[in-house]
């Protein structure tokens, strides 16, 4: 069975890119835009993890990982935050999130970082992508 993984992402471009790549590297994505609604997502998807970005339009990224990391049917969901701000370590200390990429990253990585948390050993097959 894939596994899940739910982006958040305000650009769509970037959203487009890693939808694809992670698709190609085996995993079920659920791309959005927003973090509105994010709850109804996660029922409704049940990702096996997140990437969320930190700065959202409307949203933040921050505090919807804490929201989540706070309730008891969420928290057990492995979150990656992401953004272009390198102030990783900030960043992991405003929120209870699992990891942190700054953007722009490379698409190995990426997969290393969720493979990680998601304790699998699924090969990588396409790591060419940078987002």
């Amino acid at each position: 069975m894939k596994k899940r993984i739910l982006v958040v992402d305000d650009n769509t471009d970037i959203l487009e890119v890693v939808r694809v790549f992670l698709e190609s590297n085996g995993f079920e994505i659920r791309a959005i835009s927003t973090g509105d609604n994010i709850q109804n997502e996660v029922q409704t998807f049940s990702p096996d993890l997140m990437l969320l970005d930190v700065y959202l339009r409307g949203s933040n990224g921050v505090e919807i990982c804490n929201k989540l990391k706070g309730q008891s049917s969420t928290r057990h969901i492995p979150v990656i935050m992401f953004s272009a701000s390198t102030n990783d370590y900030l960043i992991l200390r405003k929120c209870a999130a699992d990891d942190f990429l700054p953007k722009p990253f490379d698409g190995k990585v990426l997969v290393e970082k969720i493979n990680n948390l998601l304790r699998t050993d699924s090969p990588t097959e396409n790591t060419e992508v940078r987002a």
